[in-house]
């Protein structure tokens, strides 16, 4: 069974937030503490291809990638719908 830790990587014109860099070094620290966990970062954006790279370099063990004009801009709602269906989509034993 695949346990997951999620971080959203907040994202502006392109370029990952530092804040990221920051949730995937204390995520590593958690999931090592209750074992067995992957670090799985969320990127969201009308184009990932630069961001899926840099955040395996940060640490994450994999990158859920959510590419759609749509995301091209941050809107809370669109983001978190996004988010819902991706979390959804996968098998339960992930969720």
């Amino acid at each position: 069974m695949a346990k997951e830790i999620w971080v959203f990587a907040e994202q502006n014109n392109g370029e990952i937030a530092g804040v990221t860099a920051e949730l995937l070094a204390k995520s590593q620290e958690i999931a090592g503490a209750m074992g067995g966990y992957t670090i799985a970062a969320v990127a969201a954006s009308s184009d990932n291809s630069s961001a899926v790279k840099k955040l395996g370099a940060m640490g994450a063990d994999k990158v859920y990638s959510l590419e759609n004009d749509a995301l091209a801009d941050y809107r809370c709602d669109v983001f978190g719908a996004a988010s819902v269906s991706t979390a959804w989509s996968l098998p339960l034993a992930v969720r």
